[in-house]
């Protein structure tokens, strides 16, 4: 009668302590940095700001290191406010750019710390180096790049046929 009663028993327990442990989990992953909590805050003008938001993800070499804590409008720029964590250093020369991190529109802020030999950032500080030539004028680029490519493509197809044209004697 007893081992009739543990077992579900057991059962139960450990799947409360699991459900608690998936929760908790959860809970520290989506956290991230704790907006308001620890590191040090920085600013930044972009010209736009589209796509980003509170606790957009600040990346540098592809890791979390900081989140957006607001952003607000000055003048005719979108001024963001990030923090970092303090055990990341950023110096003078850093800078930043937008990025998107899927085809469907997330964004995230990539890092760039800057050169060790210039001074740290500190809290308050503004980051003036800020890429704006977004993901639009990289597309572009790319797409002026293979119509070029493709035009010699097209070239060096219509010297063949012209050539077998008068091989065959057309």
């Amino acid at each position: 009668m007893r081992s009739r009663f543990l077992t579900p028993f057991n059962v139960g327990l450990l799947t409360l302590a699991g459900v608690g442990f998936f929760i908790y989990a959860l809970t520290v992953a989506k956290k991230g940095l704790p907006s308001g909590e620890g590191g040090y805050r920085l600013h930044a003008l972009f010209d736009d700001a589209a796509g980003l938001s509170q606790r957009t993800r600040v990346m540098t070499a592809g890791i979390v290191v900081g989140e957006v804590d607001e952003i607000q409008l000055a003048g005719m720029k979108a001024r963001i406010t990030f923090r970092i964590r303090r055990d990341v250093k950023l110096y003078e020369d850093a800078s930043l750019a937008k990025r998107q991190s899927s085809f469907i529109g997330g964004f995230y802020i990539d890092v760039r710390p800057g050169s060790a030999t210039k001074a740290n950032l500190a809290d308050g500080h503004t980051i003036a180096n800020v890429d704006t030539s977004g993901m639009f004028d990289a597309i572009r680029d790319e797409a002026k790049s293979m119509t070029v490519k493709l035009n010699k493509v097209i070239d060096d197809v219509a010297k063949i046929t012209g050539s077998m044209a008068t091989m065959v004697g057309d």
